[in-house]
């Protein structure tokens, strides 16, 4: 499934309450309303309902006086929706009634955002075939030809579909998407502006162009548009997710946390949000919180190498090395091609304060294969590397690889602690820390 979905323009939504029904707190705009910027964020029982108007679907977050607020803004009337869980059947029923391309596109769309991606091809394939220039039967065939790694088949659905409406700002973002997990990154961020210009109202487009600055170095681009994407929408878990990573990237774990509980919060199945927040307790100390959520979604999957990883870690900070040292094991047994279980055994092996545990063989091979694994570009390995050489009293390579973190950190608030280090080893100091940073 596409990580990111992408919706439609909130001016295809049905006019805006009539006057003296607009609660409070909302401001008119041409052909829409909208919160202003202060509201409060709703709660998770927030519900996803169905736009019979073109078959979208959207979180309310109020109801009043037989209209229904979005989360991102607008409403709608309450008689032009039906529930989001009830929607597939209410789509098939009126396939009954009016085989019409509509009707197959709104179904095909429920059933891929369902993961029913076979069975979406095919109601996109008739839609198409009862009209052959219907753009959203074609943009949402692209998304579906995505998740199925069709490329080329994808692109080609996408360009009609904007072919046929050049303002199909969803279009843009699912050529965006596949731009993206092709690695044309300029073409990926030329496809979300156009998203954006087109449909400035959709979180959705703000977060997609955000998630490419995560590429960088530097993800401080990142936050406009994820603040943006909150604003719109405020149950919008996916956005809190990757403000989270933000904060942790910017060396803030305790805002961080704050946003991956939010995102937690409002979509309880978003297990990566919840290793986030795993991971930040883990930083700040609180082993046992961290423990106790790895649990949880180690319960809903024993293989997420986010838990698996961040459990481990939490072990070696309660002083538990040997427990974490098997736990370590486990990983890389799973997770064979995963730098993590390396790197937090060569951190063990290396640093560890109980000298019995230290192996400085073990921690340079595990450190070099984890730098190998993710070709030198990954931080946290090139610095474990560092330390297990000091750690071996090879001091100059342990300087050598210290130089080498601080030029993948440049910049970043990573740089600073990075220097710190470098002076302990040019002191011929090895290194003695419980907490893994990364």
């Amino acid at each position: 499934m596409i990580s990111q979905l992408c919706l439609a323009s909130l001016l295809l939504i049905a006019a805006p309450p009539p006057s003296g029904a607009v609660p409070s707190g909302v401001k008119k705009v041409v052909g829409r309303t909208e919160h202003v910027v202060a509201r409060t964020a709703p709660d998770a029982s927030a519900e996803a309902y169905n736009v019979l108007e073109h078959g979208r679907s959207y979180t309310t977050v109020e109801e009043r006086n037989g209209w229904l607020l979005l989360a991102c803004g607008g409403w709608v009337a309450r008689d032009q929706v039906v529930r989001r869980s009830e929607a597939l059947d209410y789509f098939s029923k009126q396939l009954e009634r009016d085989p019409s391309p509509f009707h197959y596109c709104c179904r095909g769309r429920i059933l891929f955002y369902d993961d029913k991606t076979r069975e979406a091809l095919a109601d996109l394939d008739r839609a198409l075939a009862l009209g052959g220039d219907y753009a959203p039967a074609f943009c949402m065939r692209g998304a579906v030809n995505i998740d199925l790694q069709r490329y080329a088949e994808a692109r080609a659905d996408l360009n009609r579909a904007l072919e046929i409406e050049p303002f199909l700002a969803t279009a843009y973002c699912f050529r965006g998407n596949l731009a993206g997990y092709e690695q044309r990154w300029t073409e990926a961020r030329q496809d979300y502006d156009s998203a954006v210009a087109n449909d400035p109202h959709t979180a959705h487009h703000y977060l997609n162009r955000a998630r490419l600055a995560f590429g960088e170095a530097d993800v401080s681009p990142a936050l406009a548009d994820i603040e943006t994407a909150v604003t719109l929408d405020p149950t919008f878990g996916s956005a809190y997710y990757y403000r989270g990573l933000y904060w942790e990237r910017m060396n803030d774990p305790l805002r961080a946390l704050q946003d991956f509980s939010e995102a937690r919060r409002l979509k309880p199945e978003y297990l990566a949000a919840s290793c986030g927040a795993a991971g930040m307790l883990y930083r700040l100390g609180r082993f046992d919180e961290a423990l106790a959520i790895c649990d949880q979604v180690l319960a809903r999957d024993d293989a997420c190498l986010g838990a698996l990883a961040v459990r481990a870690f939490a072990l070696a900070g309660q002083g538990k090395y040997a427990e974490a040292l098997r736990a370590l094991e486990l990983t890389k047994k799973i997770h064979p091609q995963a730098y993590e279980p390396l790197v937090g055994t060569a951190w063990i092996r290396a640093t560890c304060p109980v000298s019995v545990l230290r192996n400085t063989e073990t921690a340079i091979l595990c450190a070099q294969e984890a730098c190998e694994l993710t070709e030198w570009k990954q931080p946290m390995s090139v610095g474990v590397l560092a330390a297990a050489y000091a750690e071996a009293g090879d001091f100059p390579m342990a300087i050598v690889y210290q130089n080498k973190l601080i030029a993948l950190v440049k910049g970043t608030p990573q740089e600073l602690r990075a220097k710190q280090r470098l002076e302990l080893y040019r002191e011929n100091k090895p290194l003695r820390e419980t907490v893994l940073e990364w």
